[in-house]
């Protein structure tokens, strides 16, 4: 049957449900104000970039190619939507367009493989190539098709995957000038480059096909050496080790193919996962016969005198066109994840040449990123009205800055009640870099009674620390700390501790909770007195918890990892306190029923959403909510390991109902149902969540494409309600399982 909903079964099923006093919407905004140095960052909730890989494509349909920006922390895409401007740079977060993407490791690039104008997806799968083609248009929104689960060439007899390493980053061009795209890539022992051509052209006369055959393993005639500064110009590839002097090259290199020249044939940059610099390689054969007869280190100063790249280790380049003068520009940022700049690392060329005869001219070390908050490594937001004005303000501890420590940033609020925004005060809060330590997550609550909000920490080692502070107790006063506690009553969590201070079993003193790396949640019980809190009444060493495993949350995700990294942030709603708790593979876990009828505190929590908001915001999501509109619904900003953080606004749960949803393509049948029913929503992808009468969620799933069939033989008979949300609309039906 066909989906129907109108207003008047919205409003049944709010009375029938009672969900709306438990579940709150979580709506992206990217409107509230950031100022760093009187600057106002135009991208600031845009969750950061680390180590981001470039690509242009038009998400959206409008004629103007957008940045779809891969990041290898986290392997998080982020889209930035172009407005337009002439000659320059003005982006706007598309974040949901990114949910359309499908899962994505290592590397990831973008182009027009049959030439309908619009770019393809090809990407890292399995020590091969994986390939989608773009089936979206304005109307029904981006879409992609998988074309390739892994694209094969022909090697000599055998037809095999096409190598490429998840370390290094391929060319996908039209090499030899037929208009079709080719590969090249470093070979298995990784100091020479094949060529694999595809035949589309040759076999059919047009290029919407994807069939390669491997027509040198020595493309450009040269060798790679164990240091990026060894090039070996005229060289067979033929010697023992493939041709590399010395034997076996380490993995990660990068290629960008493009002509510097205007001679129609494709010249080389090269990035290296053992340089700082990027190389240039000089073709002066032909499209079809590729000859590096020149190289130059320290690209692009050699070629035409501009500052050359100078990263810590392994720079790869990117050629697009960020300016909207139609001629790419080069952008040049690390490519080896916890080995290179995190804040300073995105170089931007603008191309004052043309697009086949470029001319490079450096503008800036911090291209996208310097538009967003960004914390380095990591990214650990909590709320805490810091200078007693009546608003929250933001601190974010971060895993780390490059070469160096942990810190606290803390952005003051300096809106209003309703319009918060914020500007930065500090990097370095407290003096917490001089600790030297790494991965700080800080928590604000008062423990001595004293009527201000004292500062704990977790770090990697997973201990605690306790901040006093010592400010006067009066209005618009900004908190002073005492020199730390070190390892806070002996409370030690395996490692990554993530405190928590709130008075949990609602005796009036407040208590410690703590995550850490194992996913988990530990309780410690206040059980000193108002003014001389006591966490450790046994005086062990470690802490005992009071509970281990709190309410039986654990964010664990065993299909990526045996760690979760916990950490929780509590809140309330409707008078009853909720619980959010952030996890390693970045979906935030809503529970609540943390008490029973009678305000002892669960074994069991309640899980009302794994991924509240549907936002996985990259790895490492930490959550922080506070009701900072004062709208009296809580408010979310999540951090990733990437260093940035997003902003979300919280609404009365099922706000988003879309009243004029008869003209949805949605079909749920049957229904009633008794062992199983489908749900349809044609050409889209869609998550869907299904809770029974009292919001326990029976079933839940993510970027499900076009149609998905459930079994419900293990349901009790009864009344369930299904929540289905894409492009950011929701609609909600009533399914009834019989026996």
């Amino acid at each position: 049957m066909r989906l129907k909903i109108k207003f008047t079964f919205f409003t049944a099923t709010l009375l029938l449900f009672s969900l709306n006093a438990q579940h709150i919407d979580l709506i992206r905004n990217d409107q509230f104000l950031v100022i760093e140095t009187s600057d106002t960052l135009k991208l600031a909730w845009g969750g950061a970039l680390n180590y981001p890989q470039f690509s242009a494509a038009d998400v959206n349909y409008d004629g103007w190619n957008d940045l779809v920006i891969f990041d290898r922390t986290g392997n998080k895409i982020t889209c930035l939507i172009n407005q337009g401007v002439p000659g320059k740079p003005e982006y706007l977060i598309g974040d949901e367009f990114r949910y359309h993407f499908p899962s994505i490791t290592d590397w990831m690039l973008m182009a027009d493989y049959d030439g309908d104008g619009k770019h393809d997806l090809f990407h890292y799968w399995n020590g091969s190539v994986q390939a989608h083609r773009n089936t979206g248009n304005a109307s029904i929104g981006i879409q992609f098709s998988l074309v390739k689960e892994q694209i094969r060439s022909q090697y000599g007899l055998n037809q095999l995957p096409l190598y490429v390493s998840s370390a290094d980053f391929p060319a996908i061009t039209d090499v030899d000038g037929d208009s079709d795209l080719d590969i090249l890539t470093f070979n298995f022992l990784g100091g020479c480059v094949e060529f694999h051509q595809n035949r589309s052209m040759e076999l059919y006369g047009h290029r919407d096909s994807l069939v390669f055959t491997l027509r040198t393993d020595n493309w450009g005639n040269f060798v790679e050496g164990a240091s990026a500064t060894d090039i070996y110009l005229n060289d067979s590839c033929d010697a023992p080790g493939g041709g590399i002097p010395g034997g076996m090259r380490h993995s990660g290199s990068s290629l960008l193919a493009l002509d510097m020249d205007g001679d129609s044939d494709k010249d080389l940059v090269l990035g290296d996962i053992g340089a700082n610099f990027l190389t240039y390689l000089h073709n002066d054969g032909t499209p079809a016969q590729a000859n590096m007869g020149a190289f130059e280190l320290n690209f692009p100063q050699n070629h035409i005198d501009t500052q050359p790249v100078n990263l810590t280790t392994f720079p790869t380049a990117f050629y697009v066109d960020v300016n909207n003068d139609y001629n790419r520009d080069l952008i040049v940022a690390p490519n080896a994840p916890s080995s290179s700049e995190t804040r300073n690392g995105v170089w931007r060329y603008s191309n004052i040449g043309t697009d086949n005869q470029p001319n490079f001219i450096k503008l800036e070390t911090n291209f996208i990123q310097g538009e967003m908050i960004d914390l380095g490594e990591g990214a650990f937001p909590t709320w805490v009205d810091f200078n007693r004005d009546g608003l929250l303000d933001l601190v974010i501890g971060n895993a780390m800055y490059f070469n160096g420590y942990g810190q606290l940033a803390l952005y003051q609020n300096t809106g209003s009640a309703s319009q918060p925004q914020f500007e930065l005060i500090t990097r370095d809060l407290a003096g917490i870099s001089s600790l030297n330590l790494t991965n700080i997550v800080p928590a604000f609550g008062d423990l001595d009674s004293d009527g201000d909000d004292d500062l704990l920490i977790g770090e990697t080692s997973g201990y605690i620390h306790f901040f006093e502070n010592i400010a006067p107790v009066a209005p618009n006063t900004p908190a002073v700390f005492a020199s730390p506690v070190m390892q806070y009553f002996n409370i030690k969590e395996n490692s990554f501790s993530a405190p928590a201070i709130v008075d949990l079993n609602l005796d009036g003193l407040n208590d410690i909770v703590c995550g850490s790396r194992m996913g988990k949640l530990n309780f410690y019980q206040n059980t000193g007195t108002l003014t001389t809190p006591n966490f450790n009444p046994t005086a062990s060493n470690p802490a005992i918890p009071t509970i281990s495993q709190l309410g039986g949350v654990n964010v664990v995700d065993p299909t990526i990892s045996s760690s979760g990294y916990s950490v929780p942030s509590f809140f309330q709603y409707n008078g009853n306190l909720h619980l959010a708790v952030g996890s390693l593979k970045g979906g935030i876990h809503h529970y609540n029923q943390l008490h029973d009828a009678t305000n002892q505190i669960n074994t069991q929590f309640n899980l009302l959403n794994s991924n509240w908001g549907f936002m996985y915001p990259g790895f490492r999501g930490t959550p922080a909510v506070a009701d900072i509109t004062n709208d009296n619904i809580p408010d979310l900003v999540v951090g990733n390991y990437a260093g940035g953080v997003s902003l979300y606004v919280g609404q009365v749960g099922f706000s988003e109902l879309n009243i004029n949803s008869t003209q949805t393509q949605i079909q749920v049948f049957p229904n009633p149902f008794s062992i199983h029913f489908n749900i349809q929503f044609p050409g889209k992808i869609f998550h869907f969540t299904i809770r029974d009468l009292n919001g326990r969620i029976i079933q839940i799933s993510e970027n499900v494409f076009h149609e998905v069939v459930l079994y419900s033989e293990n349901w009790a008979p009864g009344i369930y309600l299904l929540e289905v949300s894409s492009d950011s609309a929701r609609y909600f039906l009533k399914l009834v399982h019989t026996n």
